[in-house]
């Protein structure tokens, strides 16, 4: 057993695994010098930068996220519905608004 055991780890000692192991840690990442990925990208002008702020949108300005995943009517629709026109929400919901649309799309699903 002791045979296949040192076929295994290359017959080297414990020591010598060690040794090898900690100089392997020591070793530095993998580092990215390519021109492209060390220049930063700067905004063309300021107003592109995106700016969150509280804006009041009617339920006619709101649309659903095209992309949601989910299909079906969550089977306790009829309780949040209730919960929602009893209490309110938690929080505001987070929307955004893509350039060029006149509506605003629900970002949190």
């Amino acid at each position: 057993m002791n045979d296949k055991l040192n076929r295994l780890i290359g017959g080297r000692s414990k020591a010598d695994r060690k040794r090898d192991m900690l100089a392997q840690l020591s070793v530095p990442a993998i580092q990215n010098n390519s021109p492209n990925y060390q220049q930063t990208i700067t905004p063309i002008n300021s107003q592109q930068q995106t700016q969150k702020k509280l804006i009041v949108v009617t339920l006619d300005k709101l649309r659903p996220y095209d992309g949601n995943p989910r299909k079906t009517k969550n089977p306790a629709y009829e309780e949040i519905k209730a919960s929602i026109k009893f209490r309110g929400l938690d929080h505001a919901p987070n929307v955004t608004q893509r350039p060029g649309e006149d509506f605003y799309t629900i970002a949190d699903g």
